[in-house]
Formats: structure tokens, sequence, C-alpha cells
């Protein structure tokens, strides 16, 4: 990979000091597609195998969250397994298909019943502050200032004001000015 990258900025270095695509081709022994694909991505892309609709395990996704469906009345310890969707799967409904595809597939169920984020919501008004310190060029002297950050999220307005340190009446000021 780190060959092809190298390779890759090569051309792409050439390309854009004059050379043409047509010398590039001769040059590194590549057909004219591939050297127009390089000249327009700046890096190469990797593949990805796009996702499967269609498999043997989709005409019973529907007993799959029947199942699901049962076990939320039954206590912890008497809820199906995958190892028991699968066998259930295989000797009422005829599937023919594997217990890998069984466990993918409940795997991505739970995933989504997951809350992976709590969703952020913020009334007319409030106002969210946070300092931070950045470096900055003041009178040819490179120094480090506080800056004081103030954001309106309903309003999506931003406020950021300067300091020379981080303290409470930094605070009151930047508020003040705001």
């Amino acid at each position: 990979m780190l060959q092809d990258m190298e390779l890759w900025s090569k051309i792409r270095r050439l390309l854009d000091r004059g050379m043409s695509k047509r010398q590039a081709c001769k040059h590194f022994n590549l057909n004219f597609r591939t050297i127009d694909k390089i000249s327009k991505n700046v890096e190469p892309d990797t593949y990805q195998r796009p996702p499967r609709t269609d498999t043997k395990l989709t005409p019973f996704l529907s007993f799959i969250e029947g199942y699901l469906e049962e076990d939320k009345a039954s206590h912890r310890k008497q809820r199906h397994t995958k190892k028991r969707i699968f066998e259930r799967l295989r000797d009422e409904q005829g599937y023919t298909g594997s217990y890998r595809s069984v466990c993918k597939a409940l795997e991505k169920m739970e995933a989504k019943k997951k809350l992976l984020y709590m969703p952020l919501s913020h009334s007319p008004g409030e106002a969210q502050f946070d300092f931070g310190f950045a470096n900055t060029v003041i009178g040819g002297v490179l120094q480090k200032v506080a800056y004081a950050a103030i954001s309106l999220p309903y309003s999506n307005v931003r406020y950021v004001q300067a300091f020379p340190k981080e303290c409470i009446e930094t605070l009151q000021e930047s508020l003040d000015r705001r």
C-alpha cells in the first residue's frame, strides 16, 4: 500500500508540474484511465464491497423479530439464545442458511436497539461557555493567550474574545461584552 501511495504521489506531482497524461502513461507503463483517475483523486480509493441486500435469511427476519418479542415477556434465563433461534428457524421454518448468518443478523438487530448517543437539545437563551488557549503574535512576540468562547446553540451564534489570563474576571468581562 505504501508503494502504491508513493507511486500515486509521484504521478500526481509530475502531472502538476506539467507532464501530460499520455507522457505519464508511457513513463509509468500504466493505462490512460488509471492516470486519469490518479489526476482526479488525491488518494487511492479503497475498495469496499457493497452490502448484500438479499440473503437466504431475509425472508426469515420477521420470524426472528417475533422470537425476540416473545422473549421480552420471558425471564432472562428463559430467553432464546442465538443457537436456539437458529435451530427453530431450521426446524420450524425450513431455513437452509448458516448459523453465522443468524448470529450476524441478531448482532445488527441488537446494535440498532442501543442508543449510542444522547440527543443534544438546547432551549432558547441557553449558552455554552468555555476557555481555551491559543498562540498569537503580539508586538512581534509569540505569546500564549487565553480566550473565552461563548456559543448560543439555539441561534447558532458564537463569540470569541482573547484575554491575558483565565480567571473569573475574564468570564465576567466576556459575558458583559457579549
